[in-house]
Formats: structure tokens, C-alpha cells, sequence
């Protein structure tokens, strides 16, 4: 498992999905590590994460669409 998997792998688990069967990376992205998770016995999830955030907010700012 590529490291980007390994960590949003990780940060899924903190989050309470433990049913995760697989993470398919997804490129492009600048900064953050990013895929798309397929669970078990539900939906399939897109996850971003970075190894260390440069802001606590940078997400709220992403969603919100200004820069961080």
C-alpha cells in the first residue's frame, strides 16, 4: 500500500470506519492526499488528508472556496 493509502487509511479508522476493503488514490491534487475509499457494507467515501495541515482550517476554507 502506497503511503498516501496508508494515512487516509489511518485518519478513516480515527474517524470510526473500520470496514474500509480498499483505497484507489486519486491524483491531481496539489497539497493534500486524496482517494476514494470502497466500504464493505456501504457507500464509498472521498477522503483528503495531509500529513501535517498547513492551517486548521484549510478544509472550511476549501469547502467555503477561499484560500486557506
Amino acid at each position: 500500500m502506497m503511503r498516501s493509502t496508508t494515512l487516509l487509511l489511518e485518519c478513516l479508522h480515527r474517524a470510526g470506519m473500520r470496514d474500509i476493503v480498499t483505497i484507489e488514490p486519486a491524483t491531481g491534487g496539489v497539497a493534500a492526499l486524496a482517494g476514494t475509499a470502497t466500504r464493505r457494507d456501504a457507500p464509498s467515501v472521498f477522503a483528503k488528508a495531509f500529513a501535517e495541515p498547513p492551517a486548521d482550517d484549510v478544509f472550511v476554507a476549501e469547502a467555503e472556496g477561499r484560500p486557506a
